[in-house]
């Protein structure tokens, strides 16, 4: 139960969600003014915070409900939500490097684009399913910036909202000046009149709210499906570069080749001579292929080739001899044996 101190929130209050705010705008043109209104005497707004300085501008964040707590004791305890994030940017001139602005404003817009990004698996492509649960009511994109433009913009004014406007859905005040920039220029579909318009647009409004964050899930979806090609592209360069990079090393080529540089060349000559076939026969005593006569290996094999067909014809030669001759050579070489034993 609600304590009767704290003031109850709205319905529009309850269902609100995340709403997440970039105001940006010139040196003293009204962006504080544009914060304190807001949320200031708002009846959708229970609870106020106060500015807090970051890195690029500072932040105000208000609650549209309560979120309810138990202590260990049992007892009920109510915090805000700070469902409502408002972050002012610095102020720019024109001697600005209009480059450095863009550049600081897309790292903020970007770094919950990456968070997003890495919680979603690499391989999973663009859906409806995916864009829902992107555009939720608690999605930590922003959703949407608030450029408070001149009444005629400058060239400087235009190229920010031409480079941002792919990143994050922007909304131009006064509304006179949103003709002055080109349709290229992707603002967002919504164009409030006035600054009390944009807080009831966005207070009071669910149906706008919704469609601001459908906004910021499609260009999120397009700047990961843009890192993703540009990444897959940067890999493949590094990877042909790499290979192009690769010298010829001659002691590697040695390595792989010259251990069979004498067959190769024994068998370029053979070729040339024409006396490669395309079947050799099949060399004795189990050795098989050409033997080159230049190779170690290749002549102690042909050597020991030799042996067989050696001792087949020595034992075809002893068997050849007769009987009787065998006999008289064996009783003449035992005389002269014992002849000489005598002596």
């Amino acid at each position: 139960m609600l304590p009767d101190a704290l003031p109850r929130p709205t319905p529009f209050g309850q269902t609100l969600g995340d709403v997440r705010l970039l105001l940006l705008g010139g040196r003293g043109s009204g962006k504080t003014t544009l914060a304190n209104l807001l949320v200031e005497d708002n009846e959708e707004v229970v609870e106020q915070g106060t500015w807090e300085n970051i890195d690029g501008g500072r932040v105000r964040r208000a609650s549209t409900y309560w979120i309810e707590h138990r202590d260990a004791h049992g007892l009920e305890k109510f915090e805000p939500a700070h469902n409502i994030e408002i972050t002012e940017l610095a102020g720019y001139d024109y001697h600005d490097d209009v480059n450095g602005i863009v550049a600081t404003i897309l790292s903020i817009v970007h770094a919950p684009f990456i968070s997003v990004a890495q919680a979603l698996a690499p391989e999973t492509a663009p859906s409806p399913v995916v864009a829902n649960l992107v555009a939720s009511s608690s999605s930590p994109l922003y959703t949407c910036l608030v450029f408070l433009s001149p009444s005629t913009p400058s060239s400087y004014e235009q190229t920010m909202v031409d480079r941002l406007g792919l990143h994050i859905p922007i909304i131009v005040l006064p509304r006179s000046a949103r003709s002055r920039y080109p349709a290229t220029s992707r603002l967002s579909s919504l164009h409030p009149s006035s600054a009390l318009a944009l807080r009831a647009t966005l207070f009071r409004s669910p149906e706008a709210v919704t469609s601001l964050r459908g906004e910021a899930a499609d260009r999120f979806l397009r700047w990961r499906e843009v890192e993703s090609v540009a990444s897959a592209i940067s890999t493949s360069q590094r990877q042909l570069e790499a290979h192009n990079d690769r010298t010829w090393n001659k002691a590697q080529w040695e390595a792989e080749w010259e251990a069979t540089l004498s067959q190769d060349v024994s068998r370029r000559l053979r070729e040339r001579r024409g006396t490669v076939t395309a079947a050799p026969p099949k060399s004795p005593c189990g050795v098989q292929g050409a033997l080159d006569p230049l190779h170690l290996p290749s002549l102690f094999m042909f050597s020991l080739s030799l042996v067989g067909p050696l001792h087949r014809r020595v034992a075809g030669w002893m068997a050849s001899i007769p009987a009787g001759l065998a006999m008289l050579g064996g009783f003449c070489m035992g005389l002269g044996i014992g002849l000489l034993a005598r002596t």
